[in-house]
C-alpha cells in the first residue's frame, strides 16, 4: 500500500495485537520520531480491511493532517471532523478528528468505532478525551500512543488503559541510526521553580536582559548557522529573544498559536529553505511537528513536565541528510535540576504516582520547618503549621544567574551518579500518612544504601499497598 513497515515497528504492531489478546484497552509508548503514527495507521489500515471502523482522535490540526496523510499513504481515505475540513463522505471506514470538535458536533449517526486510536494519549485523562473515549466510544476497543506517559498534573492513566506496550528507547533508536544523536547543554544555575509557578512568573525568571543575551549568546558560540526552535515561556519573552537574535545577525522570526494557518506556515516555510535560522515559538511547536533538517535545540524556559521537556528536545532527534548531532541548549535547568538528559533511559508506569526528580534548590521551596516547633510539612498542603498553627517564613525566590559559561555538558551516566549520590547522602526519610511503617522505613534503608532515586521507595510501598490489596489483606 505505498508503505512497508521496518522490521521494529513490524515487532511493536505483534506486540500490541498480542496485548489486545489480554485487554481491550492498550497504551503504546515509543519516543518522538520513532514511527508511532506508521504503527497505529497501519493497524487502523488492518482494521478497515477486515470490515472495522477506526476513530484516530488528536488535539492539534498538525496531528489530525499528518494521520491523515499517514493512512493516505497506506490507500485509506480517511474522513476528518475538524473545523476547517469537509464533512466526511458517509460509509468512511476511518475517521480523523480534533477532540475539541468531536465533542462540540458529536459523530456521524452512520459511524461507530471499532477501535478508537487516541494520539497524544498522556493528554487522554482531561474531561473532554474522556467524554470521547469512555462515553461516545465505550464499547471500541482503545489504542492509546504517546512518547510520555505520564501528566504533570499526577493523573493516573491506568483507569484509561488496562496495559502498555514498550517500544525501543531513545538509545537504541539512536543506535540504530532512527534518531540522531544528541549533545546536551544545561546548568544548575537556573531558578528553583516549584510546581506551582504561573507561566507569567516563568516569564519574568527567563526574560531578564541578560538571560535573553546569553541564549542568543550560547547559539552563536556552539550552533552557528545550525537550524533550530527555540523554546520561550511567553509570547513577549519569544518577541525578546527573536529580536536579540535578529541584531546579532540570525534571521529569526517569532511563531504564536494565535497566528493564521497561513502565516504559520509561511515561518516553518522560510525555517524549511533556510531563509529563517531561528523560529522562536511558546507552546505551539511541541507536538506535531517535523522538520528533520533542524539541529538545534534552544530551551529558555522553566517547565515541571516531563512529558514538555522530551517533546522539546525531541523535535531535534530526527534524522536528515548531512545531520550529525542535535545540539540542545537548556537555559532552565530542566535537564541538570529535574529530568535529566533526554537520552535517558526512564521507567514508565500507568499508576501516575511517578514524581520527577526534585533538585536540591526546590527543595526549601518543597518543604517548611517550623519555626516554633520544627515540624516538617510540605507547604503546598499547608498554609500553616498544622502542628501548631505557626505561619511559615517567606522563602526567597532568587533569579537566575544563568550565563553561557554556567551551560555544562550533560551525560545521562553523568547525571545518574549525582542522583544517586544525592540519595546517598539523603538519610531516610519519615513515613507518609498512608504508608505502612515498617515497609517503608525498610526500603528507605534500602533506597540509601543502594542509591535508588528518592521516589523509588514511594513507587515500592505502592506496590506493596496493591498487592495486598489483590490478596485482600490488611494494612499492617
Amino acid at each position: 500500500m505505498g508503505i512497508t513497515l521496518r522490521p521494529r515497528q513490524a515487532r511493536d504492531k505483534q506486540r500490541i495485537r498480542m496485548a489486545f489478546g489480554a485487554a481491550r484497552r492498550v497504551l503504546y509508548r515509543l519516543p518522538t520520531g520513532g514511527g508511532k503514527t506508521v504503527t497505529f495507521a497501519s493497524i487502523a489500515a488492518d482494521v478497515a480491511a477486515r470490515g472495522g471502523s477506526v476513530l484516530v482522535v488528536a488535539h492539534r490540526r498538525e496531528l489530525i493532517a499528518q494521520a491523515v496523510a499517514t493512512l493516505a499513504r497506506f490507500g485509506i481515505e480517511a474522513g476528518v471532523v475538524c473545523s476547517g475540513w469537509p464533512a466526511p463522505t458517509q460509509g468512511a471506514r476511518v475517521l480523523v478528528g480534533s477532540v475539541q470538535t468531536i465533542v462540540v458536533r458529536q459523530l456521524p449517526r452512520w459511524f461507530k468505532a471499532t477501535l478508537v486510536v487516541a494520539d497524544e494519549a498522556h493528554l487522554a485523562a482531561s474531561q473532554s478525551w474522556r467524554h470521547v473515549l469512555d462515553t461516545m466510544c465505550r464499547d471500541a476497543w482503545r489504542l492509546g500512543v504517546t512518547a510520555t506517559p505520564e501528566r504533570l498534573d499526577g493523573q493516573a492513566l491506568g483507569d484509561l488503559f488496562d496495559v502498555m506496550v514498550h517500544g525501543d528507547e531513545i538509545p537504541e533508536l539512536q543506535a540504530l541510526g532512527r534518531l540522531c544523536a544528541c549533545v546536551t547543554y544545561s546548568t544548575n544555575d537556573a531558578p528553583p521553580v516549584p510546581s506551582d509557578t504561573k507561566e507569567a512568573t516563568a516569564a519574568l525568571m527567563m526574560g531578564a536582559p541578560k538571560i535573553v543575551g546569553d541564549v542568543v549568546g550560547a547559539y552563536v558560540e556552539r550552533a552557528s548557522g545550525r537550524k533550530g526552535l527555540v523554546f520561550g515561556s511567553s509570547v513577549a519573552h519569544c518577541a525578546q529573544l527573536a529580536a536579540a537574535f535578529n541584531a546579532a545577525g540570525v534571521a529569526a522570526e517569532v511563531l504564536t498559536g494565535k497566528m493564521t494557518a497561513s502565516d504559520r506556515a509561511g515561518v516553518l516555510a522560510r525555517l524549511k529553505s533556510g531563509e529563517t535560522l531561528i523560529v522562536v515559538n511558546f507552546g505551539v511547536l511541541t507536538e506535531g511537528f517535523d522538520e528533520p533538517s533542524i539541529s538545534y535545540i534552544g530551551v529558555a524556559r522553566c517547565t515541571m513536565s516531563l512529558a514538555l521537556w522530551l517533546q522539546m528536545c525531541g523535535r531535534g532527534l530526527r534524522t536528515h541528510p548531512g545531520k550529525v548531532n542535535c545540539i540542545i541548549n537548556d537555559h532552565g535547568g530542566n535537564g541538570e535540576l529535574r529530568f535529566g538528559p533526554v537520552e535517558l533511559v526512564r521507567e514508565w508506569s500507568l499508576d501516575g504516582k511517578r514524581k520527577r526528580v526534585v533538585a536540591a534548590s526546590d527543595a526549601a521551596l518543597a518543604v517548611a520547618t517550623c519555626g516554633e516547633c520544627l515540624a516538617l510539612y510540605a507547604r503546598r498542603e499547608h498554609k500553616a503549621c498544622p502542628r501548631c498553627g505557626s505561619a511559615p517564613a517567606p522563602v526567597e525566590r532568587r533569579l537566575p544567574a544563568n550565563v553561557v559559561g554556567k551551560l555544562q555538558r550533560l551525560e545521562a551516566e553523568a547525571f545518574e551518579q549525582r542522583q544517586r549520590d544525592k540519595s546517598r547522602a539523603t538519610p531516610p526519610r519519615p513515613a507518609p500518612s498512608w504508608a505502612d511503617v515498617g515497609l517503608w522505613d525498610r526500603y528507605e534503608r534500602e533506597r540509601q544504601d543502594n542509591g535508588y532515586l528518592l521516589s523509588w521507595t514511594a513507587a515500592r510501598v505502592r506496590q506493596g499497598v496493591k498487592y495486598r490489596q489483590r490478596k485482600g489483606w490488611g494494612q499492617g
